[in-house]
């Protein structure tokens, strides 16, 4: 993701904000993490009965857990020396939840919440920059026992303060986030993808946190629309697993630079909020096209 984006200071916090580091190569981690993604998909989502035979899947002899937690420590290591606090830390600090998941290794949690405040993150420019924070504020408080309502709070607070600038509008005929909202002065175009809906999935996750239903409505309002004007499905889903958007308007030449793999996670994400199995299907259907050879990736 070749972004050329400032980085916007949080709103001002007790704790001290840390300098930023170095440029994190996140054209890698976002490969990695889109892959993993649809792997959890599959392996979480889908019924047991709903995959092929075993007959039918090639196997692959079984490696040790340890050796992919091996590998996620060496990648972690990497990941900590060239850390800054905005939307790079935000994708390596989510990788790192997991890992805390896995191993309950302490030095993480203090990395992040002590060393490295998930509080004191910029706000980026893009609206995807404050979805990637939010979610890394609360897949921390999950991974911790859901104790930590600060970062819960400071979700709230980037996602309210993005929701009233307008980022989250109709004005190209569909409910959609925008990177900027409507009408900015800025020199660049003001386009949506999927990356930008990851606010969607922040809607969702604060819709557990707090049950404060209004993120609810804003994350199914963004999915299918208010019915006069569509939302997210109407306007890219085609069926099958299969996303189509328009080409020039928006990053990478495309709307869906990614063929709508980055939607996996939002309705997953709405699944989990409504047990409706409209969003799980999407979900899986999505996953099993991207992780399909025969798709081109």
């Amino acid at each position: 993701m070749n972004k050329s984006k400032k980085h916007k200071e949080p709103s001002p916090h007790p704790q001290p904000a840390h300098a930023p580091g170095k440029k994190l190569p996140v054209w890698g981690i976002v490969a990695a993490g889109v892959v993993a993604l649809a792997v959890l998909l599959i392996v979480f989502l889908a019924p047991s009965d709903d995959r092929r035979p075993a007959a039918e899947t090639p196997q692959s002899p079984p490696q040790r857990l340890d050796s992919w937690i091996d590998r996620a420590r060496a990648v972690t290591a990497l990941f900590h020396k060239v850390y800054t606090p905005c939307w790079e830390g935000a994708y390596g600090a989510m990788g790192d939840a997991y890992l805390f998941r896995a191993t309950g290794d302490s030095s993480l949690l203090r990395f992040h919440t002590v060393d490295n405040d998930l509080r004191q993150m910029c706000e980026g420019t893009w609206v995807d920059d404050r979805a990637w924070v939010c979610l890394a504020e609360l897949e921390w408080w999950s991974v911790t026992g859901k104790r930590n309502m600060g970062l819960v709070i400071d979700a709230v607070r980037r996602y309210d303060d993005a929701r009233h600038e307008g980022r989250f509008s109709p004005h190209e005929g569909f409910w959609s986030w925008y990177n900027w909202p409507p009408g900015s002065n800025v020199n660049e175009r003001i386009f949506t993808n999927s990356n930008m809906n990851q606010m969607v999935t922040v809607a969702c996750k604060l819709y557990d946190a707090t049950g404060d239903r209004r993120f609810l409505q804003d994350a199914l309002l963004a999915w299918n629309g208010d019915g006069k004007i569509p939302g997210i499905e109407k306007r890219w889903y085609r069926g099958e697993g299969k996303w189509e958007g328009r080409l020039g308007p928006a990053a990478f030449g495309k709307e869906l630079p990614w063929d709508g793999a980055g939607y996996c996670s939002v309705a997953a994400s709405l699944y989990q909020a409504t047990s409706d199995e409209k969003y799980r299907r999407i979900a899986v259907a999505t996953a099993r096209r991207v992780m399909d050879p025969a798709s081109g990736w």
